[in-house]
């Protein structure tokens, strides 16, 4: 199902998950999952808060607050929108004390949001449909 958060994000669910949103947060998970994907939403003030730094910073705060022991080190893929503006996407995955932690950063001038999947237990399956699901968002302005 195509979703559209604020006029501003349009992102595909499959069916069987269930979508919970507010302006601040976004929730999606599958009823009877092993986890829920967590999305917040902040707005730029200038072009260098979306730089490749910036997010950088942004992950590793994530990482040291939840004292997340990575499996890998992070990746980063970068695009160009319709409209020319580039989009960036940080990623990493690893382990809390006590869940398996998936996270992205995506940062599109003047918006960034912020993507977490927490499970009790790694489940490849269900993490492959949110990759899915992340990899759908798509900026509309």
């Amino acid at each position: 199902m195509l979703y559209n958060h604020n006029n501003y994000l349009l992102y595909e669910v499959p069916d069987n998950w269930v979508v919970e949103e507010d302006d601040e947060v976004l929730s999606i998970y599958k009823p009877k999952g092993k986890g829920a994907i967590t999305v917040s939403f902040l707005t730029a003030l200038d072009r260098d808060a979306v730089s490749v730094p910036n997010i950088g910073k942004g992950a590793k705060n994530f990482i040291d607050q939840n004292h997340v022991k990575l499996d890998h080190a992070m990746i980063l893929r970068t695009s160009t929108s319709d409209s020319g503006t580039e989009k960036k996407i940080l990623s990493g995955s690893g382990k809390m004390p006590d869940f398996y932690v998936k996270f992205w950063i995506i940062a599109q001038y003047p918006k960034i949001i912020r993507i977490t999947y927490l499970s009790s237990k790694r489940d490849k399956s269900e993490e492959k449909q949110c990759e899915e699901i992340v990899n759908s968002f798509k900026f509309v302005f």
